[in-house]
């Protein structure tokens, strides 16, 4: 007969706790916990949740640009100057469109999204009246919920802006179905 083996146990750090970079601390309130890789295509992830209407209002202004360009040409003749104002702005809104994603994720390394060097995991944690993000090098940043300015939310990911280029990103893999639905609407509520 076989004699068998012991379960064995994965390294455990103080507390009982699996042993990931983190300091072991719990936060009063906490509702949300959420521990995930951070690294370039999180980065262009959350950038994608950057004022997500501008584009389209930009769209718009250029097609309202070009508007104006035909209908001075037309009705108002000799006004070459605004024709070319009015040129030169639906060309600005042009490379701005065609070219969104690029500036917004050069926005984005201009915030505190950008990775840190030697940083790989990200912990999230949202409680009743903030938010904590620390990283796996022992970096740690609070965002006070009552400073959420808006939350951007798709089906892969949330970014919630606490203004000054301050954003908490959390992506849906971080999380079950359920609580990511869930962590939404709380975010959202609490920007309303």
């Amino acid at each position: 007969m076989a004699k068998k083996n012991a379960a064995r146990r994965k390294d455990k750090g103080a507390g009982g706790a699996p042993n990931n970079g983190f300091a072991n601390k719990s936060y009063e309130g906490e509702r949300f916990s959420a521990t995930f890789e951070y690294n370039e295509l999180c980065l262009v992830r959350a950038a994608e949740l950057m004022a997500p209407r501008l584009k389209n209002v930009l769209l718009a202004a250029n097609f309202v640009a070009l508007l104006a360009i035909i209908f001075v040409a037309i009705v108002a003749e000799g006004f070459v100057a605004l024709i070319v104002v009015l040129f030169i702005i639906s060309v600005g809104l042009y490379y701005a469109v065609h070219n969104w994603s690029k500036l917004q994720l050069r926005y984005a390394r201009s915030t505190n999204l950008l990775p840190r060097p030697g940083v790989t995991r990200y912990r999230v944690v949202v409680c009743n009246d903030a938010v904590h993000a620390e990283d796996d090098q022992g970096g740690e940043e609070s965002f006070d919920l009552a400073s959420l300015a808006h939350v951007n939310a798709n089906s892969e990911s949330i970014l919630a802006c606490f203004g000054e280029k301050r954003y908490v990103y959390i992506p849906r893999s971080a999380l079950s179905e359920t609580r990511f639905r869930e962590l939404t609407h709380f975010l959202d509520e609490k920007a309303s």
